[in-house]
């Protein structure tokens, strides 16, 4: 029974194939478009010094399940973390800054 019904579904795929085949590709072209970001997505560590290649899926912002490899990155995809001070802070320095 199971032999038939393998034969059966092979039978089917070889007679539907050649005439799906246009339009399933047409298909995977509009669901591949759709499911691309704009602007593309770079994943990598957070100090930058790796990045991931394979397919995630993602959740408002936050990776879920990730399969794939990480390697060492080209090029650092974050820049420098920005300085708030220039200086030494107000407060530090005794100044209130809430004094007029």
């Amino acid at each position: 029974m199971t032999t038939a019904v393998g034969d059966a579904l092979v039978n089917l795929l070889e007679w539907s194939w050649p005439r799906l085949r246009p339009s399933a590709r047409q298909m995977f072209e509009r669901v591949a478009d759709a499911v691309r970001p704009d602007p593309p997505i770079r994943l990598c560590s957070v100090d930058g010094r790796e990045s991931l290649t394979g397919v995630a899926v993602m959740s408002r912002g936050e990776v879920l399940d990730f399969v794939g490899w990480r390697h060492q990155a080209m090029t650092p995809n974050r820049p420098e973390p920005p300085r708030y001070f220039d200086e030494e802070p107000m407060w530090r320095q005794g100044v209130d800054p809430y004094r007029r």
